[in-house]
């Protein structure tokens, strides 16, 4: 991001801690973003895209978590009740892409907890909603294809299910911004999802990996279902915590960073 737009960005953050504590509108600081809301709002899509491609993961993930705070301060903010023209739903599901594509799927989950899945939604929206809630119901053509590789994200399925949201990105590009915008995300969110997946990892650092011999640990209903691995369990995985060497292993891992469901895997 360039510097002018981190400038904005910073002083929309401002005029937000502003409202938050309830300081007098008399008081608030004469900054330059509060009549320029809409440039800074498309600005920050602009920004979202040159940022998806970036080379530089870390850079990619850092821009991303920051453009993401700035979208939700639109819909979910002291702030936001200044603001006209942003419509709640979509743009609260643009900003849980953009936390998930940054690494904190447990926020982008958290932030739609609140959002109705409505008629008005896209079809990419709302499957963006149903898949970043991990609670998918097969109510549209992408739910129907996303249920069949969900624990295993490859092969032809795979392949047609993102080859169709390819076909939207483009026809987005020529007809309709927003299909754009919610099938560049959709489409980026799956991508970090193959990378994070269970079985994906499982069958690229699981020594022997066979699918018929996971099945029941990947499809098991009776249990907290488990999509995707954490990177710090990514982590454990590539190091060879699932190899079929005769190692002793110490883990050193934060509270709720899945140690647990880590430790379920090793023993199945």
């Amino acid at each position: 991001m360039n510097n002018a737009l981190r400038n904005m960005i910073a002083q929309l953050e401002s005029w937000e801690s502003a409202a938050e504590f309830n300081i007098p509108e008399q008081e608030w600081a004469g900054y330059a973003v509060r009549n320029r809301t809409d440039d800074l709002y498309i600005s920050a899509f602009s920004a979202i895209f040159e940022s998806l491609r970036e080379e530089d993961d870390n850079a990619l993930k850092t821009d991303m978590r920051e453009l993401a705070k700035t979208l939700l301060i639109y819909s979910k903010s002291a702030a936001a009740r200044y603001i006209k023209g942003v419509d709640p739903a979509p743009n609260l599901i643009y900003a849980a892409a953009c936390f998930y594509i940054s690494d904190y799927p447990a926020t982008a989950t958290l932030i739609l907890k609140d959002v109705s899945n409505s008629d008005s939604l896209l079809d990419e929206e709302k499957f963006l909603y149903t898949f970043l809630l991990r609670s998918i119901s097969s109510s549209n053509s992408y739910e129907e294809l996303f249920s069949d590789v969900v624990r295993l994200p490859t092969g032809e399925i795979w392949d047609e299910l993102t080859g169709n949201i390819r076909d939207s990105i483009a026809l987005g590009l020529k007809e309709d911004p927003r299909l754009y915008i919610a099938s560049k995300l959709l489409l980026k969110c799956l991508e970090r999802y193959c990378e994070y997946s269970v079985g994906t990892n499982l069958s690229s650092f699981a020594h022997e990996f066979l699918p018929e011999f996971w099945e029941p640990f990947l499809f098991n209903e009776g249990t907290f279902s488990i999509w995707e691995l954490f990177p710090s369990q990514k982590i454990a995985l590539q190091n060879g915590i699932l190899s079929n060497q005769d190692e002793v292993y110490s883990l050193q891992m934060p509270t709720s960073s899945g140690k647990t469901s880590l430790c379920e895997i090793v023993i199945f």
